[in-house]
């Protein structure tokens, strides 16, 4: 689950953005666009789990249907690697999708664009109290059922938590003929 936000940790090194709301990383989605000369944002729930997935109705997990913590540790950063920290990104090759996209199962919640139950929908909150984000890919703070592709979480916002990071994506500059 999310924590409070006030404790502090040492990040691990080369570990993933964390404690940033999901105002702080549309900042710097629009930051880093800025800088590549072309549009970057948070995905929506569908193309975050369309990317954690490849696609594959059957896979739970970014690797596929199955995945026993105890017997494949190397998998993802979750609460049954015992770690109870966060780790470099892409310590975790194993637990890469089918496209080799890596940490999408464990490591950190990941901030998604859409508003909760509009999985396709990018509009700006309108309400600052209430009008809560999804998060998807549960976090090193959590057991393997909030690792699988289908599980997510929900939060304001302007709230910033620990285990809580993000993820981009970059869009294209080839303008339509």
């Amino acid at each position: 689950g999310l924590e409070d936000p006030r404790l502090s940790r040492t990040e691990a090194p080369n570990g993933p953005m964390t404690n940033v709301s999901w105002y702080h990383a549309n900042a710097f989605c629009h930051w880093l666009g800025v800088r590549l000369g072309s549009p970057v944002r948070l995905p929506t729930e569908f193309e975050w789990q369309l990317a954690a997935t490849g696609g594959h109705p059957n896979y739970v997990y970014p690797w596929g249907a199955e995945w026993d913590p105890s017997r494949e540790p190397w998998r993802a950063n979750t609460e049954e690697s015992r770690l109870g920290r966060l780790t470099a990104v892409g310590l975790y090759p194993h637990g890469a999708t089918w496209h080799d996209v890596m940490d999408m199962a464990g490591m950190v919640w990941e901030w998604c664009a859409n508003p909760d139950n509009e999985p396709n929908k990018t509009r700006f909150p309108t309400d600052w109290t209430s009008d809560l984000r999804v998060l998807r890919g549960g976090s090193w703070r959590d057991d393997q059922s909030l690792a699988r592709c289908a599980a997510s979480g929900r939060s304001l916002p302007s709230e910033c938590y620990r285990n809580v990071g993000f993820r981009v994506v970059c869009l294209s500059s080839i303008e339509d003929l």
